[in-house]
């Protein structure tokens, strides 16, 4: 799915290479990628830079993936936008909790890229899928 402006992904990761590498692999299909060092830190940027998406490491420095992503899902539009977890543990007790926490997907790494781009790609579907319903239903509402 080519991207518009419109597709924003935050990356946050402690890892900065990680970091670099999601970008550049996101920036080559065209995605808007700001980023984020640390779970405190992705708070401010999910409220300034508005992302579509979030891919989200769980151990971090300052402020974990798992306590980032419940403070992201309680602020304005954090409900509803897509929090992918990304990390090295694979446990039934770490995937429980990524989704107790509100996670939307887990991906585990090392990461499996075809299946990170897939993902995200169904995850932008769905948001174009879902803005057309909402705007077909405000015209059939409006007449």
């Amino acid at each position: 799915m080519p991207a518009s402006t419109e597709n924003k992904i935050l990356i946050v990761d402690d890892d900065p290479v990680i970091r670099l590498m999601l970008q550049d692999f996101f920036e080559k299909k065209n995605y808007c990628i700001a980023q984020a060092e640390h779970g405190l830190e992705s708070i401010t940027a999910f409220q300034a830079f508005k992302p579509n998406c979030i891919l989200m490491d769980i151990k971090m420095p300052i402020m974990s993936g798992l306590e980032a992503c419940s403070k992201i899902r309680s602020l304005p539009d954090g409900a509803t936008v897509p929090i992918v977890m990304m990390t090295v543990m694979n446990d039934d007790k770490t995937v429980d909790s990524c989704y107790r926490a509100g996670a939307s997907d887990y991906i585990c790494k090392p990461i499996h890229w075809a299946m990170l781009r897939n993902r995200v790609c169904t995850i932008f579907e769905r948001i174009l899928v879902e803005s057309k319903l909402k705007k077909s239903e405000l015209q059939y509402r409006t007449g």
